[in-house]
């Protein structure tokens, strides 16, 4: 989603079972480059802890961490 100059990517995740091939990687980085060709200066994600580090590589860098909730019945 890219609103002004800002690129919002969201849901991107791998089942278990085809991890750690690169498509996260890629798509990821396919989205920010389609972002920043259509004028974005900045795109932005909340990584769940096992993309942190795939992120990192990707470029992207911490500048805000958030508490996450969650309910398991």
């Amino acid at each position: 989603m890219k609103v002004g100059h800002f690129a919002g990517i969201f849901n991107v995740a791998t089942a278990p079972a085809h991890r750690g091939r690169g498509y996260a990687a890629a798509l990821t980085a396919r989205i920010a480059s389609d972002a920043f060709a259509a004028g974005a200066h900045c795109a932005w994600l909340q990584s769940s802890p096992s993309g942190y580090n795939l992120y990192q590589r990707l470029g992207f860098r911490t500048v805000e961490r958030w508490e996450c909730w969650v309910l398991q019945v």
